[in-house]
């Protein structure tokens, strides 16, 4: 067409801003019902009643604890639940006689719906013309619908219910396993992976770690555990006599309880991160200790005094205490004090190193394969050190900046395609210790006579 006038065309933005992933707590553990072995994120309390049913057992449904606690106590959200419990492997088969001219009849326990027959006689009810059911947490329903089908005014019913206690450490370590699940199906990387009660087997917290260390070949997170021991003085020697030191994972006691209701301490610890991000814009440089945690008691213990919190901290143990209210205490990831690196050792610091790392890799997986040339490493460059000062204007950061240097890319690299940048990460650290120095100073004498 031919051209005359004036022409308007516009240019994408030079620098693209970061894209932030939602970063949801992972839990793995029992539910009465729901997918099993599948990530599904829940957004409320009430959908992971309809999700996952809510008998009000934690210690038999642990993911009843996590949502009760999440959704409840600190009203944060949403959490990936991992369901390990397999109706047909984890239960148990009943059988009882009830009487056929009561109207309806009630049956207590973690049954399974599906798994309801009904006979009377040598006659095998229908459901939906024989009778019906409804369930209503641990309460199952059975209206007879016919009566003149009841052979000696009693029926027998066979169900299974659910036993957690047949979930081994193998399906736990599954559940862990679909970590891998999570980014390719939701695009959500877990800010942390918690397990209440059976991360106090060692075995589950080391493989926790492990998955925690690399996800996807790209991403890291956290793991939160809970130590099986009887005491303060023990706990440091169950920590060691386990080999629980790793930069990648978090290790808490005691429990804690509050209302009706008792808690893994890994459990409101992951929710109080999860309440501190937010309240920082979703970063997570700032530590989870010293906040309020929810809790009226501890019902493994007395209540630490300061110094016992202080000696469990320096061994590199998250704890509870009560110093004019109940807060989480401890800075320290659980390879401390073997490993005192402030980004391996200091959560918040871990934690920050892990969202950097995985923003980056979020926000430039798309430049993979694109020319190596001027045009890719000035805009890499450009952009970064965009992200790291708007983190330092914010104080997530002391500072930074990225920089693309020859001793790091060596001629044989760049010919075969591998370009390294460096970042420079001026870590937050948290205020472990104030000092306020205090000095008597005689030359205040002096006003007596002014």
């Amino acid at each position: 067409m031919y051209a005359h006038g004036i022409k308007i065309t516009e240019t994408a933005t030079a620098l693209t801003p970061m894209t932030t992933v939602i970063q949801p707590v992972l839990a793995i553990g029992t539910a009465f019902k729901g997918a099993i072995n599948f990530p599904t994120p829940i957004y409320n309390f009430e959908a992971f009643k309809e999700q996952f049913g809510f008998l009000d057992d934690f210690d038999s449904f642990t993911l009843e604890e996590v949502a009760h606690c999440f959704f409840n106590l600190f009203n944060t959200r949403p959490v990936l639940f991992v369901n390990v419990l397999d109706p047909s492997r984890h239960c148990k088969s009943t059988t009882k006689t009830l009487s056929g001219t009561s109207n309806p009849l009630t049956i207590q326990g973690a049954i399974f719906l599906s798994s309801i027959a009904i006979t009377s006689g040598d006659k095998t009810l229908t459901l939906g013309e024989d009778y019906s059911l409804s369930q209503d947490a641990s309460t199952v329903t059975i209206t007879v619908l016919k009566q003149t089908n009841i052979t000696g005014d009693s029926i027998n019913v066979t169900y299974s219910t659910a036993d957690p206690s047949k979930v081994t450490n193998d399906d736990v370590i599954s559940g862990i396993n679909q970590i891998e699940r999570v980014y390719p199906r939701l695009g959500m990387i877990p800010s942390c992976v918690i397990a209440p009660k059976f991360s106090t087997t060692p075995e589950i917290a080391t493989v926790m770690a492990s998955k925690a260390r690399l996800i996807n070949g790209i991403f890291k997170t956290i793991a939160l555990a809970d130590l099986n021991a009887d005491s303060a003085t023990n706990a440091p020697t169950v920590k060691n006599s386990n080999s629980l030191a790793d930069e990648f994972l978090v290790v808490c006691w005691p429990r804690v309880a509050f209302g009706e209701h008792t808690y893994h301490l890994s459990t409101q610890a992951a929710a109080l991160m999860n309440l501190v991000d937010a309240s920082r814009g979703q970063i997570p440089y700032e530590s989870p200790s010293n906040k309020l945690i929810r809790c009226d008691r501890t019902p493994d213990t007395e209540p630490l005094s300061h110094a016992e919190a202080n000696t469990l901290n320096s061994q590199g143990i998250v704890t509870a205490l009560n110093f004019n209210a109940w807060r989480l205490w401890g800075n320290r990831t659980s390879c401390y004090p073997t490993n005192d690196d402030p980004k391996d050792s200091f959560i918040a610091c871990r934690r920050m190193m892990n969202w950097i790392g995985n923003t980056l890799a979020v926000n430039y997986f798309s430049r993979i394969d694109s020319p190596v040339n001027r045009v890719l490493v000035d805009s890499v460059l450009d952009e970064v050190n965009l992200f790291l000062s708007g983190l330092t204007n914010q104080g997530a950061l002391l500072g930074g900046r990225v920089a693309f240097l020859e001793d790091d890319n060596p001629t044989t690299n760049l010919a075969d395609g591998l370009i390294v940048f460096r970042v420079y990460l001026g870590l937050v650290t948290p205020a472990r210790q104030i000092e306020f120095n205090l000095e008597f100073d005689t030359n205040y004498f002096a006003t007596l006579f002014a």
